[in-house]
Protein backbone atom coordinates (compact mmCIF):
# COMPACT_ATOMS: atom_id res chain seq x y z
CA UNK A 1 0.00 0.00 0.00
CA UNK A 2 0.98 3.42 -1.27
CA UNK A 3 1.12 5.65 2.22
CA UNK A 4 2.40 8.72 0.66
CA UNK A 5 0.31 11.77 0.84
CA UNK A 6 -1.81 12.50 -2.84
CA UNK A 7 -1.33 15.31 -4.42
CA UNK A 8 -4.66 15.73 -6.04
CA UNK A 9 -8.09 14.48 -4.24
CA UNK A 10 -10.16 14.14 -7.29
CA UNK A 11 -10.21 10.00 -8.93
CA UNK A 12 -9.88 11.59 -12.62
CA UNK A 13 -6.91 13.66 -11.98
CA UNK A 14 -5.31 11.00 -9.69
CA UNK A 15 -5.77 8.63 -12.80
CA UNK A 16 -3.95 10.62 -14.91
CA UNK A 17 -1.34 10.96 -13.18
CA UNK A 18 -0.71 6.84 -12.68
CA UNK A 19 2.28 5.33 -14.33
CA UNK A 20 2.37 4.49 -17.81
CA UNK A 21 2.13 0.65 -16.78
CA UNK A 22 -1.02 0.30 -14.68
CA UNK A 23 -3.33 3.64 -15.72
CA UNK A 24 -5.07 1.80 -18.16
CA UNK A 25 -5.75 -1.42 -15.70
CA UNK A 26 -6.53 1.17 -12.66
CA UNK A 27 -9.10 3.19 -15.15
CA UNK A 28 -10.54 -0.15 -16.34
CA UNK A 29 -10.79 -1.94 -13.10
CA UNK A 30 -12.73 1.38 -11.63
CA UNK A 31 -14.91 1.50 -14.76
CA UNK A 32 -16.06 -2.34 -13.31
CA UNK A 33 -16.53 -1.41 -9.59
CA UNK A 34 -18.59 1.30 -10.34
CA UNK A 35 -20.54 -0.41 -12.86
CA UNK A 36 -21.32 -3.52 -10.46
CA UNK A 37 -21.50 -2.02 -7.44
CA UNK A 38 -22.68 2.08 -8.44
CA UNK A 39 -23.34 2.91 -4.56
CA UNK A 40 -20.01 3.19 -3.80
CA UNK A 41 -18.44 6.95 -3.21
CA UNK A 42 -14.64 7.21 -4.36
CA UNK A 43 -12.13 8.85 -2.68
CA UNK A 44 -8.38 9.86 -2.69
CA UNK A 45 -6.71 8.25 0.98
CA UNK A 46 -3.18 7.11 1.55
CA UNK A 47 -2.32 7.59 -2.74
CA UNK A 48 -5.21 5.02 -3.52
CA UNK A 49 -8.33 5.60 -5.03
CA UNK A 50 -10.99 3.90 -2.68
CA UNK A 51 -14.29 3.20 -2.60
CA UNK A 52 -16.58 3.32 0.50
CA UNK A 53 -19.83 1.96 1.81
CA UNK A 54 -21.09 2.76 5.30
CA UNK A 55 -16.39 2.54 5.71
CA UNK A 56 -13.78 1.76 3.06
CA UNK A 57 -14.44 -1.38 0.94
CA UNK A 58 -11.38 -1.58 -1.50
CA UNK A 59 -8.55 0.54 -2.83
CA UNK A 60 -7.06 0.52 -6.37
CA UNK A 61 -2.98 1.14 -5.90
CA UNK A 62 -1.70 1.60 -9.01
CA UNK A 63 2.73 1.08 -9.55
CA UNK A 64 5.18 1.16 -11.66
CA UNK A 65 4.92 -2.70 -12.74
CA UNK A 66 1.76 -4.05 -11.61
CA UNK A 67 -2.04 -3.22 -9.94
CA UNK A 68 -3.48 -3.77 -6.94
CA UNK A 69 -6.56 -4.39 -5.56
CA UNK A 70 -6.83 -3.87 -1.68
CA UNK A 71 -10.06 -5.27 -0.01
CA UNK A 72 -9.90 -3.86 4.06
CA UNK A 73 -11.12 -6.54 5.40
CA UNK A 74 -10.10 -9.36 3.21
CA UNK A 75 -8.93 -11.78 5.94
CA UNK A 76 -12.75 -11.84 6.64
CA UNK A 77 -13.39 -12.73 2.95
CA UNK A 78 -13.98 -16.14 1.11
CA UNK A 79 -11.57 -16.44 -1.57
CA UNK A 80 -12.44 -19.66 -3.11
CA UNK A 81 -10.69 -18.80 -6.73
CA UNK A 82 -7.84 -17.59 -5.13
CA UNK A 83 -7.84 -14.05 -6.39
CA UNK A 84 -5.59 -13.31 -2.88
CA UNK A 85 -1.54 -13.17 -3.14
CA UNK A 86 0.28 -15.04 -0.35
CA UNK A 87 -0.06 -13.93 3.16
CA UNK A 88 -1.79 -10.94 4.79
CA UNK A 89 -0.70 -7.36 4.90
CA UNK A 90 1.55 -7.59 8.33
CA UNK A 91 -0.67 -6.58 10.96
CA UNK A 92 -3.62 -5.44 9.34
CA UNK A 93 -6.89 -7.61 8.37
CA UNK A 94 -6.46 -5.85 4.57
CA UNK A 95 -5.90 -8.94 1.66
CA UNK A 96 -5.25 -7.80 -1.90
CA UNK A 97 -5.58 -9.23 -5.56
CA UNK A 98 -2.09 -8.20 -7.33
CA UNK A 99 -2.44 -8.58 -11.38
CA UNK A 100 0.16 -7.09 -14.06
CA UNK A 101 -2.70 -7.44 -17.05
CA UNK A 102 -6.92 -7.50 -16.75
CA UNK A 103 -6.51 -10.99 -18.42
CA UNK A 104 -5.21 -12.80 -15.49
CA UNK A 105 -8.04 -12.01 -13.44
CA UNK A 106 -11.25 -14.04 -13.33
CA UNK A 107 -13.70 -11.14 -13.66
CA UNK A 108 -16.98 -13.34 -12.43
CA UNK A 109 -14.97 -14.33 -9.40
CA UNK A 110 -13.43 -11.25 -9.13
CA UNK A 111 -17.23 -9.65 -9.14
CA UNK A 112 -18.11 -12.06 -6.78
CA UNK A 113 -15.49 -11.30 -4.34
CA UNK A 114 -16.05 -7.35 -4.62
CA UNK A 115 -20.22 -8.12 -4.02
CA UNK A 116 -18.88 -9.80 -0.37
CA UNK A 117 -17.06 -7.63 0.58
CA UNK A 118 -19.84 -4.78 0.11
CA UNK A 119 -22.67 -6.95 1.73
CA UNK A 120 -19.80 -7.42 4.47
CA UNK A 121 -19.63 -3.82 4.38
CA UNK A 122 -23.17 -3.27 5.10
CA UNK A 123 -24.27 -5.42 7.62
CA UNK A 124 -24.11 -3.14 11.15
CA UNK A 125 -23.92 -6.09 13.16
CA UNK A 126 -20.61 -7.85 11.91
CA UNK A 127 -17.98 -5.57 13.25
CA UNK A 128 -14.48 -5.82 11.62
CA UNK A 129 -12.10 -8.22 13.47
CA UNK A 130 -9.51 -6.96 15.90
CA UNK A 131 -6.39 -5.71 14.37
CA UNK A 132 -3.38 -9.15 14.68
CA UNK A 133 -1.12 -8.39 17.42
CA UNK A 134 2.61 -8.93 16.22
CA UNK A 135 5.05 -10.00 18.56
CA UNK A 136 7.40 -7.83 20.10
CA UNK A 137 10.68 -7.01 18.61
CA UNK A 138 14.03 -8.51 20.73
CA UNK A 139 15.71 -5.33 21.99
CA UNK A 140 19.46 -5.71 21.15
CA UNK A 141 21.44 -6.34 24.13
CA UNK A 142 24.07 -3.12 23.33
CA UNK A 143 21.37 -1.27 21.74
CA UNK A 144 19.36 -1.51 25.61
CA UNK A 145 22.70 -0.73 27.35
CA UNK A 146 23.04 2.30 25.19
CA UNK A 147 19.88 3.81 26.13
CA UNK A 148 20.10 2.60 30.00
CA UNK A 149 23.11 5.22 29.29
CA UNK A 150 21.18 8.54 27.75
CA UNK A 151 18.20 9.35 29.72
CA UNK A 152 16.83 11.90 26.70
CA UNK A 153 17.50 9.06 24.07
CA UNK A 154 15.39 6.50 25.84
CA UNK A 155 12.84 8.92 27.08
CA UNK A 156 12.12 9.57 23.18
CA UNK A 157 12.72 5.78 22.24
CA UNK A 158 9.97 5.03 24.67
CA UNK A 159 7.51 8.11 23.14
CA UNK A 160 7.60 6.07 19.43
CA UNK A 161 4.92 4.07 18.21
CA UNK A 162 5.72 0.26 18.31
CA UNK A 163 5.70 0.03 14.79
CA UNK A 164 8.13 3.20 14.40
CA UNK A 165 10.38 1.57 17.47
CA UNK A 166 9.97 -1.79 15.99
CA UNK A 167 11.82 -0.37 11.85
CA UNK A 168 14.26 1.32 14.11
CA UNK A 169 15.80 -2.18 15.70
CA UNK A 170 15.08 -3.89 12.22
CA UNK A 171 17.20 -1.44 10.48
CA UNK A 172 19.40 -1.15 13.53
CA UNK A 173 20.12 -4.91 13.94
CA UNK A 174 20.42 -5.64 9.94
CA UNK A 175 22.91 -3.00 9.38
CA UNK A 176 25.28 -3.15 12.48
CA UNK A 177 25.99 -7.00 13.45
CA UNK A 178 26.80 -9.66 10.41
CA UNK A 179 25.23 -12.88 12.34
CA UNK A 180 21.84 -10.82 12.01
CA UNK A 181 22.32 -9.90 8.56
CA UNK A 182 19.31 -12.41 7.58
CA UNK A 183 17.15 -10.13 9.71
CA UNK A 184 17.37 -7.47 6.49
CA UNK A 185 14.76 -9.26 4.16
CA UNK A 186 12.42 -8.04 6.82
CA UNK A 187 12.97 -5.08 6.00
CA UNK A 188 9.82 -5.53 3.66
CA UNK A 189 7.30 -4.78 6.62
CA UNK A 190 8.67 -1.25 6.82
CA UNK A 191 6.76 1.76 5.47
CA UNK A 192 7.13 3.54 2.20
CA UNK A 193 8.31 6.78 3.96
CA UNK A 194 10.49 4.62 5.37
CA UNK A 195 12.07 2.82 2.30
CA UNK A 196 11.95 6.06 -0.06
CA UNK A 197 14.63 7.69 2.49
CA UNK A 198 16.95 4.58 2.57
CA UNK A 199 19.07 5.41 0.03
CA UNK A 200 18.41 9.47 0.14
CA UNK A 201 16.35 9.95 -3.40
CA UNK A 202 16.29 13.85 -3.92
CA UNK A 203 14.72 13.67 -7.77
CA UNK A 204 10.51 12.87 -7.48
CA UNK A 205 11.59 10.57 -10.43
CA UNK A 206 13.02 8.72 -8.05
CA UNK A 207 9.89 7.29 -6.49
CA UNK A 208 6.80 8.48 -8.31
CA UNK A 209 5.07 6.06 -9.45
CA UNK A 210 7.32 3.20 -8.00
CA UNK A 211 6.63 -0.18 -6.48
CA UNK A 212 8.00 0.38 -2.93
CA UNK A 213 10.12 -3.11 -2.83
CA UNK A 214 11.98 -0.79 -5.60
CA UNK A 215 13.43 1.19 -2.93
CA UNK A 216 15.18 -1.61 -1.21
CA UNK A 217 17.89 -1.21 -4.41
CA UNK A 218 20.02 2.24 -5.04
CA UNK A 219 17.88 3.83 -7.87
CA UNK A 220 18.72 7.47 -6.88
CA UNK A 221 19.81 9.90 -9.47
CA UNK A 222 22.53 11.85 -8.70
CA UNK A 223 21.54 15.51 -8.73
CA UNK A 224 24.35 18.32 -8.82
CA UNK A 225 24.82 21.44 -6.96
CA UNK A 226 24.02 24.28 -8.61
CA UNK A 227 27.29 26.13 -9.14
CA UNK A 228 25.76 29.73 -8.44
CA UNK A 229 24.33 28.25 -4.89
CA UNK A 230 25.83 27.56 -1.34
CA UNK A 231 24.73 24.13 -0.09
CA UNK A 232 24.65 23.75 3.94
CA UNK A 233 23.30 21.63 6.84
CA UNK A 234 22.81 21.09 10.07
CA UNK A 235 22.50 17.95 11.81
CA UNK A 236 21.77 16.32 15.49
CA UNK A 237 22.36 13.22 18.03
CA UNK A 238 20.48 12.86 20.59
CA UNK A 239 24.47 12.60 22.64
CA UNK A 240 26.59 15.36 23.16
CA UNK A 241 29.09 14.29 20.74
CA UNK A 242 28.38 12.51 17.13
CA UNK A 243 31.26 10.44 18.17
CA UNK A 244 30.06 8.38 21.36
CA UNK A 245 28.22 5.28 21.62
CA UNK A 246 25.01 6.68 21.68
CA UNK A 247 25.86 9.12 18.83
CA UNK A 248 26.75 6.22 16.57
CA UNK A 249 24.01 3.74 17.02
CA UNK A 250 21.61 6.33 17.33
CA UNK A 251 22.47 9.75 15.53
CA UNK A 252 19.18 12.08 16.01
CA UNK A 253 17.06 8.60 16.10
CA UNK A 254 15.83 9.18 12.30
CA UNK A 255 19.01 9.99 10.53
CA UNK A 256 22.47 9.00 11.48
CA UNK A 257 25.19 11.60 11.54
CA UNK A 258 27.24 10.65 8.58
CA UNK A 259 24.24 10.47 6.16
CA UNK A 260 23.48 14.02 7.62
CA UNK A 261 26.54 15.21 6.96
CA UNK A 262 26.58 13.99 3.43
CA UNK A 263 29.43 11.08 4.10
CA UNK A 264 27.33 8.02 3.89
CA UNK A 265 29.18 4.47 3.09
CA UNK A 266 26.94 4.68 -0.43
CA UNK A 267 26.85 8.46 -1.60
CA UNK A 268 29.00 11.55 -0.67
CA UNK A 269 27.57 15.12 -0.41
CA UNK A 270 30.12 17.55 -1.48
CA UNK A 271 29.62 20.36 1.44
CA UNK A 272 32.05 22.45 1.99
CA UNK A 273 34.34 22.41 5.19
CA UNK A 274 32.21 25.41 6.39
CA UNK A 275 28.81 24.53 5.61
CA UNK A 276 27.78 22.09 8.33
CA UNK A 277 26.59 22.36 11.87
CA UNK A 278 26.27 19.43 14.48
CA UNK A 279 24.29 20.28 17.48
CA UNK A 280 23.78 17.86 19.95
CA UNK A 281 21.61 16.17 22.58
CA UNK A 282 18.86 16.93 19.90
CA UNK A 283 16.28 14.26 17.77
CA UNK A 284 15.46 15.17 14.91
CA UNK A 285 11.84 16.57 15.30
CA UNK A 286 13.37 19.39 17.81
CA UNK A 287 15.52 20.62 14.35
CA UNK A 288 12.03 22.37 12.87
CA UNK A 289 11.95 24.88 15.28
CA UNK A 290 14.79 24.80 17.75
CA UNK A 291 16.52 28.23 18.79
CA UNK A 292 19.54 26.61 18.79
CA UNK A 293 19.31 26.17 14.63
CA UNK A 294 18.05 29.40 13.65
CA UNK A 295 20.97 31.64 14.68
CA UNK A 296 23.24 29.10 12.30
CA UNK A 297 20.60 29.64 9.46
CA UNK A 298 20.56 33.49 9.98
CA UNK A 299 24.54 33.56 9.63
CA UNK A 300 24.35 31.44 6.78
CA UNK A 301 21.97 33.30 4.96
CA UNK A 302 23.82 36.94 6.00
CA UNK A 303 27.58 36.19 5.49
Amino acid sequence: MDVRRSQTKDPIEWLETRPEFSWPMANQLREWILEWEPDLTESIKWNMLCFSGRKLVCGISACQRHLSMAFFRGTELADPAKLFTAGGENNTNIRSVRFTALEEIDRGAFRELLRAAVELDAEPSVPPLPKKKRKPFPVPDYFAKALAKNQRAAQFFASLAPTYQREYIMWLTSAKLPETRGVARLINLRSRGVKDLRFGACAEADWEGVDPDEFLRDRCTEVPFLPEATYCFVGATVSDTPGSVVGRLLGDVLVLWPSAAGRGRRRRIPFGAESGRHVGGMHHLELLNSPRVYPLLRDWLTG
